[in-house]
Parts: structure tokens; sequence; C-alpha cells
């Protein structure tokens, strides 16, 4: 049997031993009691068990964003810099790239790229984790060294290209947003998903001649505590590269594993619907094009006035039909 079986039937066995399921109904973030938060809370109260009525999607269509009178809009200064929600890690990866440039150029700086160092894996012995479309695919790992042209291929890659969206090069400047995407120091609040701004690096050169990270210093966005390290202002902290086994899939659809050295972060100027989980947003974008669990991340802004949603139902086509209709009628699963 081989690793993968085994952990499915592991899994298997632990979920049938859950026996009792607590549905949670009390609603913990939306706590206002202006009638719009009401509103929300019901709609959301409904949407749960898809029973929205006309009345809930009459208010969730009053939240989406609109030059219209009493619509949220990006003319409102407080959702500037809002990382935005959405469905899909290439609409992510796309919204971070095109984020970072306006960044930069609003705030009249430029961005520095900083590169990762990757090396072809070996065969690895132990290592027998492959994804499933590597199963009829030739995977390139013979040598070491990458040409120079696969390896700006890897470069250009988006993270979503990765396995673990470790990205391949990062785009920089002072004060952008970013969120930590690894587990480096959990006692410092250096943790997966933490959110901070860059103040500071220091940077090297590769292996190739290109720009690398040493350190990047990191100032955490809300933490739940505060972080006091000496020698560095509250709440920021230096972060370091980190080398992990990676597999890329290259734009002619090779897929190639190297060992990949390169800081965890990534611009955050927009997450998954899956990295926003757990998350309680003062101010709430989503795109709800492509989202799969329309219940789980309009939820996440603290109050209706904190909420705004980008959706056009016009958009819904083919097997996404049923996704983007869920606001044009009652019932939204």
């Amino acid at each position: 049997m081989t690793l993968t079986a085994q952990k499915a039937a592991i899994g298997k066995i632990i979920w049938q031993q859950v026996t009792t399921v607590v549905i949670l109904k009390q609603n913990m973030r939306q706590t206002a009691t202006t009638p719009d938060d009401v509103k929300l809370r019901t709609a959301l109260a409904n949407m749960r068990y898809g029973a929205c009525t006309a009345a809930d999607i009459q208010y969730l269509h009053s939240r989406t964003i609109s030059r219209r009178p009493g619509h949220p809009t990006f003319n409102d200064f407080r959702f500037r810099y809002v990382s935005i929600i959405t469905g899909l890690n290439s609409q992510k990866d796309k919204i971070n790239e095109l984020g970072c440039i306006k960044y930069a150029k609003e705030h009249n700086q430029d961005l520095t790229v900083f590169y990762s160092n990757d090396s072809l894996a070996g065969n690895g012995g132990s290592d027998e984790r492959k994804p499933r479309s590597a199963r009829n695919q030739n995977v390139q790992r013979l040598i070491k060294t990458l040409p120079k042209n696969r390896q700006q291929q890897l470069w250009d890659a988006p993270p979503s290209s990765t396995d673990n969206h470790m990205p391949g090069k990062l785009s920089l400047c002072v004060g952008m947003p970013v969120m930590i995407r690894n587990n480096d120091a959990t006692e410092l609040c250096v943790t997966k998903g933490q959110e901070g701004r860059v103040v500071g690096w220091q940077e090297g050169i590769g292996n190739s001649g290109q720009k690398i990270l040493g350190t990047l210093f990191v100032e955490l966005v809300n933490p739940p505590r505060v972080i006091r390290i000496k020698g560095l202002p509250d709440n920021v902290v230096a972060l370091s590269r980190a080398t992990k086994k990676i597999w890329c899939s290259a734009p002619d659809d090779m897929l190639i594993q190297v060992n990949r050295e390169q800081v965890l972060i990534l611009p955050n100027f927009a997450m998954t619907d899956y990295s926003s989980q757990g998350k309680t947003r003062e101010l709430n974008v989503v795109d709800l094009n492509n989202c799969r669990h329309i219940s789980h991340i309009i939820p996440r802004c603290q109050g209706a006035q904190h909420l705004m949603v980008q959706y056009n139902p016009r958009n819904g086509r083919g097997k996404n039909n049923s996704r983007n209709s869920r606001l044009s009628s009652p019932g939204v699963p």
C-alpha cells in the first residue's frame, strides 16, 4: 500500500469515529446593532442552510461595488490596500503582481526584485511524493544545475505554479503589505497567515549571480501581543531564507523538482478563500465570482459597513453557472 493510500485509510478511520456534530449559532464577529448589521447577520444565518430570502439577496446586492448611491466603492480610501479574498490562486497571484506595481508607483518607490536560489533535486530515495498530474509526464531531475532559460522560466512563473506556493521572485518596496507563509516562530507570532509590512532588508548574491534576500524585516500587523526583539522596533521581526524541496510546473507543463531557497512570504494584495479561514478582518473585500464557499468569506468582516463585494451575475456560464447564480435568487447554499 502506498503512503497516500495509508494516509487516506487513516483519515477515513478517524472520520468514522466522529459521532456528534455541533453547529455554533451565535455570531461572534458581527455584534453591532445597526439595522444593516442585523440584516447581515440574518442573511448569514439563512445562507448557512441555503434558505436566503429575497430580502437577504437584496441586502447582499447592496454591498456590491457600484457607483450607485449607498453602495461601497473603491474610491473609499479605507479599502485602498485591503487584501482581496478571491477563489483562485491564479487570480490571487495576478492581483498581487499588479498590486506591487501599483503600490510602488503610488508611493514613489522602485520595486526591488529578489530571486530564489534553485537547484535541481536528486531522486531523493525516501521522497516518493509526486503531484497526481506527474504520473503521465516526464519529470526532469537528472542534473543539479538548471539551464539558464529553464531557470528564468521558473523565476517568472507565479507562486501557484509550485506545490506549496513558494515564489521564484519577490518584488518588494518599503511599506508594502505582505503575508508570512510559514510557521517560523510561533512564540514570536511569526506564523502562517500573519500579515505585515516590509520595513527593510539585507540582500546578497545568489548562485547564479542574481539578487537574493538575506534577511527581511517585517512589521507585524495586529499581532496577538506586542513582540519585542532586542535591537528592533516593537512588532518588527527578522525573516531569513528557508530551503524546501518543491515541484514546479514549467510553461511547457513539465514538472521539475527543485530545492528552492527563499524567504517564505507573499505580497498581500489578495488571498484565497482558503487562506482567509479563521481571520476576523476590520475591512473585508471579497470577489465571489469564483469562490466556492460564499458563507465562509463574507462573515470575515466585523460589521456591515466594512464589507465590499465584487460580483457579476452575468459571468456565470457552464460549470460555474451554479456558483455565480447564488446571489441571483433565494437559497444560497
